[in-house]
């Protein structure tokens, strides 16, 4: 997120209240909130090092130890804790912005998938479209143009000449494979980033939540019941 957020991708929005302002530079927005959350996250480690180092050298059965590690647990539980509890209000508030696909950043983040279209399409083996794609994007810079600014004819003169080879490329799979959206779109893989297989990921994390808060509800049913018992068994035997 803090990545995201930031001018180069700008892909979100921090909301106002978890962000601060630069000391020196006045038109910054610092994600100050995620970066403590992220630092905390260090110390989380440094206590399982420091309980990992103190449990390697213990023989089996119980060792006093072991009571220098019961502080860590509740540290590391509380900042846990709290951290998650501010990444949470954080993430219900940011925004996230729509047009990112027509950002200057994204011009050759999509050039793998167009060696891709060459091999699936037009049978060029995958080492020489790499090496064809290659030459187009250096084609391309030296040119002072953008990735969607490829046509056939180009890239079946730059396949020539690097690869000694003729394409007839149609310019629809040219564009299909450079545009961002569909670029992602087209990833329907579990665990993939389309739209529709992160729709059913989240439809089931919804899912497990829900689940998750009625276990946890009748966790605490039975805990209250436990208390009210044995409070009940203290009173009896007074």
């Amino acid at each position: 997120m803090i990545v995201w957020s930031s001018p180069d991708f700008g892909i979100i929005d921090l909301p106002e209240s978890f962000t601060f302002t630069s000391s020196i530079m006045p038109q910054k927005k610092n994600p100050d909130v995620l970066e403590v959350i992220r630092a905390r996250m260090s110390h989380i480690l440094g206590n399982f090092v420091s309980s990992a180092v103190t449990l390697k050298a213990l023989p089996s059965g119980y060792n006093l130890d072991l009571q220098e590690l019961t502080p860590k647990l509740w540290e590391s539980l509380e900042t846990v804790t709290t951290s998650v509890y501010m990444f949470s209000e954080l993430a219900k508030n940011l925004n996230v912005n729509k047009d990112i696909f027509n950002k200057q950043i994204l011009n050759y983040s999509t050039t793998t998938e167009l060696a891709n279209i060459l091999v699936k399409n037009y049978d060029v083996p995958f080492r020489v479209a790499h090496k064809i794609v290659g030459a187009v994007v250096k084609t391309l810079l030296n040119k002072k143009l953008a990735l969607s600014d490829l046509t056939p004819e180009l890239l079946n003169k730059v396949a020539k000449e690097s690869a000694g080879i003729n394409l007839s490329v149609k310019l629809k799979d040219i564009k299909d494979s450079i545009d961002p959206k569909k670029f992602v779109e087209s990833y329907k893989t579990i665990g993939g980033p389309a739209p529709s297989e992160v729709k059913r990921m989240l439809k089931i994390r919804k899912q497990l939540t829900t689940q998750s808060k009625t276990d946890l509800k009748e966790k605490k049913a039975e805990l209250d019941k436990a208390d009210l018992q044995l409070n009940s068994t203290r009173q009896t035997s007074k």
